[in-house]
């Protein structure tokens, strides 16, 4: 079981922006200190948790590479880390879509200058971290989790399978995670396109839109009909579940235009949705949680001064011997 772990970097430290209903049980901290890092993976692993997906963020509005190399830098270099699994997270808007006022559907993956963009990240990445001794592997091939790839609308298969190739070639057999699900749940699914994974799944599910029918027959039926897709190509799906969402913050502060949608943070919609998504772990038990620490838009499950180690005992008593 996997949870995404969220990074900001603020000028020489990490930081974020709360919501005011949520408070760090450790306080105001910056993700950049090893001791923080250090208790994220005690509270992470004695709960459950056995890999963490790092958002990695390479976008020159960003600070380029070596800013985001240094995000997670207390995490993956930690005395720690071999408690627990890493693996990255691709953030493709930030690094593909900025400045864009069309968004991800802007991006041609088959443009040679934005494949130039995505080679050369995950070439980096390889040789960056994927002989590190604690990062994800599936069959031994290292994991890497695309962001969002739902909403790029062009041809993907092709790139993805050039990518594959030219990583082959520098001897390494990656296994893409491809974040499909989510913004193209209740949409007709393109079975061709989802042979460009190895699994797919969706950063929160279900979606957060005031239009998404989340009852549970519904989700349970939404989930069979991309597992039946996603297993007549070869291709595993993995559950997503998250406490809720409310980025109605991020509207106040001027960070975001509009809400993405608001689902009242609950533990009982967290233990639903657990229940749902064990039904639908696939043959090698990945089950992702929606995410440890993404404070902006409270979907977040590290403990809280409001809520104690609540939703981390949910998680354990509800996914034990899973």
């Amino acid at each position: 079981m996997g949870a995404i772990y969220l990074t900001w970097l603020q000028g020489s430290s990490v930081w974020y922006k709360l919501s005011p209903n949520t408070t760090p049980l450790l306080g105001l901290y910056t993700a950049s200190d090893s001791l923080v890092a250090s208790k994220h993976i005690d509270w992470a692993t004695g709960f459950g948790i056995n890999h963490l997906y790092c958002a990695y963020t390479p976008g020159e509005q960003d600070g380029g590479i070596a800013a985001a190399d240094k995000r997670i830098e207390a995490l993956v270099n930690n005395s720690l880390i071999g408690d627990i699994k890493f693996a990255i997270l691709y953030e493709t808007g930030e690094r593909l879509a900025a400045g864009q006022t069309a968004g991800l559907s802007y991006v041609n993956l088959n443009d040679p200058s934005t494949f130039s963009i995505v080679q050369s990240d995950f070439e980096h990445i390889a040789k960056e971290y994927f002989a590190h001794p604690s990062y994800l592997t599936v069959d031994g091939r290292p994991v890497v989790y695309v962001y969002a790839t739902g909403a790029i609308v062009s041809e993907i298969v092709t790139p993805l399978t050039k990518l594959r190739k030219y990583l082959n070639g520098l001897g390494f057999n990656i296994f893409i995670i491809g974040d499909e699900l989510e913004i193209r749940w209740g949409q007709g699914i393109d079975q061709s396109r989802l042979k460009a994974f190895d699994a797919i799944t969706g950063y929160g599910l279900p979606p957060t839109d005031a239009n998404t029918d989340r009852s549970l027959s519904s989700v349970r039926a939404e989930y069979r009909r991309w597992q039946s897709a996603a297993h007549a190509v070869g291709v595993e799906i993995i559950p997503s579940v998250s406490p809720g969402f409310d980025d109605r913050y991020l509207v106040q502060i001027g960070e975001r235009k509009e809400s993405y949608g608001y689902i009242p943070r609950s533990i009982e919609y967290f233990k639903t949705n657990l229940e749902i998504a064990k039904e639908f772990v696939d043959k090698r038990k990945l089950l992702k949680i929606s995410t440890w620490n993404e404070w902006e838009e409270n979907t977040n499950i590290e403990p809280t001064v409001q809520d104690g180690f609540t939703y981390l005992q949910a998680l354990r008593d509800t996914l034990g011997g899973h």
